[in-house]
């Protein structure tokens, strides 16, 4: 796997592994059980890296559902505005308002893993209800990061 002699490697010394991944040895090259020094980041500071792939993957996520957090906004605002016999029936209802585009976004999969097939029509209706029982059950979850309304 890699093409390094372990033996000559100097305690300050890192590998690179096709330039993605930086591996710190952590026993002398000299003995095995002689733990090296300064191997971890101080405590105290930050590691800018992780800190830049934390921030980047968290507005990729923000992206991807930003098109689903859309329409269970639409769909909390709604079940406000009428009056439902139950909230299945008003995700049913909801449901057949949306366009076909909607529909791929609200449910990109129509068969489930699971034994049987479970329509789009019941996997949509349990995203919206479950996005409503959220809302009723603590709307500070909903903040601008997400659901907001």
């Amino acid at each position: 796997m890699f093409d390094v002699d372990i033996a000559s490697l100097d305690e300050k010394s890192a590998l690179s592994c096709n330039g993605r991944y930086i591996l710190f040895p952590l026993f002398s090259a000299s003995t095995d059980s002689e733990v090296l020094e300064n191997t971890q980041p101080p405590e105290n500071k930050k590691n800018p890296i992780a800190e830049e792939i934390s921030r980047i993957g968290k507005e990729n996520a923000k992206k991807k559902y930003q098109g689903l957090d859309e329409i269970k906004r639409r769909f909390v605002t709604y079940y406000h505005a009428g009056h439902f016999r139950s909230q299945n029936l008003a995700a049913r209802e909801f449901f057949s308002t949306l366009s076909s585009e909607e529909k791929k976004i609200l449910v990109p999969s129509l068969t489930s893993s699971k034994v049987g097939v479970v329509t789009p029509e019941v996997k949509a209706t349990r995203t919206l209800t479950d996005a409503l029982r959220q809302h009723k059950k603590n709307k500070s979850a909903f903040t601008s990061e997400g659901l907001a309304l």
